[in-house]
């Protein structure tokens, strides 16, 4: 059964800083949290055959999927995919959070405890969102997630 129905969602961070949002339309724009920015903070949410999703936001009639530079590996950065990427969602910390992690087959040798989407102890704001290595009790890999109609 999937953790979440197929539905139109806002991840918000634990701390309370802002939503998951890809900070402007261009491909390969950073992902980052924020509570202010030029696109909605509003996902799609597809559950796969697979038991996996897909997440996307669309602007101007154009899908712009959740994805990391590269192939997933720690300290990876959060990106506007031109292609769709899977995910696993998982539970939080409580019955309302969620974390996005990379699914297994998708890790190299060197991940194999896993990784999921978090955001670096960093000064910078917006924080941009992150790949690290998969620990759901942090607080910082707890996405709080809401469902918008």
């Amino acid at each position: 059964m999937a953790l979440v129905s197929n539905g139109t969602y806002q991840f918000r961070d634990q701390d309370n800083i802002g939503y998951l949002v890809i900070r402007d339309p261009a491909p390969g724009s950073p992902v980052v949290v924020s509570r202010d920015g030029l696109l909605p903070p509003v996902w799609q949410i597809k559950n796969e055959d697979d038991g996996t999703v897909t997440i996307w936001t669309e602007f101007k009639g154009r899908r712009m999927y959740l994805s990391c530079a590269g192939d997933p590996r720690v300290a990876a950065p959060l990106v506007y995919g031109m292609e769709p990427r899977r995910w696993d969602l998982r539970p939080g910390s409580d019955e309302d959070y969620v974390v996005i992690a990379v699914p297994a087959r998708l890790l190299g040798a060197g991940d194999k405890d896993g990784l999921a989407v978090d955001l670096p102890q960093a000064d910078a704001y917006p924080p941009p969102a992150m790949l690290d290595r998969l620990s759901p009790e942090k607080d910082t890999q707890n996405w709080f997630l809401q469902e918008r109609s």
